[in-house]
């Protein structure tokens, strides 16, 4: 009661004095302090939802959070979401050889550490813009498959894989 009558009484200008002094007090890093208490788990969960300039970001706030990250593993985890949500991502994971790195590993295997994932990224992003600019500028390899089809009216059933394409006429 007695703050709320100091507080009225004063102007505008001495509100913000106030505020400043006050603000410092009143944040919190709640991401470093989730760790001290036994919550890394919580503290990788919420920065997990980043995108990857902020992750980026995130990577330079202090120590503690580079920590959180990286022990968190959250650019492989980035990865895998983006594999799973975005099928031009699967293609390049599994045509690139890539995948092998993402997922559980292969009993007696072990995944590489944080630094890998984190020079991935950006290669993957790379890879995946010279793939869309090859596209729109034409610089594409257009094979034509001879399937002797002249007496057929169409393919009615095609099937593929990495090395050999079988089609039904």
């Amino acid at each position: 009661e007695f703050v709320q009558q100091l507080l009225s009484r004063m102007c505008h200008y001495q509100h913000g004095h106030i505020n400043s002094f006050l603000k410092p007090m009143l944040q919190r890093d709640f991401i470093s302090l989730l760790p001290q208490k036994g919550l890394d788990h919580v503290a990788e969960n919420i920065l997990s939802y980043l995108y990857a300039d902020s992750l980026c970001s995130a990577e330079l706030v202090c120590k503690e959070w580079y920590r959180v990250i990286s022990e968190g593993m959250l650019w492989k985890k980035l990865i895998e979401r983006k594999v799973r949500t975005d099928s031009l991502w699967r293609g390049l994971a599994e045509r690139r050889s890539w995948i092998q790195y993402l997922f559980k590993p292969k009993p007696g295997k072990t995944h590489p550490n944080h630094k890998f994932y984190r020079s991935l990224f950006p290669k993957i992003i790379a890879d995946i813009e010279s793939i869309e600019n090859n596209w729109r500028l034409g610089r594409h390899n257009l094979q034509r498959i001879n399937c002797r089809s002249e007496n057929s009216k169409g393919v009615y059933c095609l099937q593929y894989d990495d090395h050999k394409i079988v089609s039904g006429l």
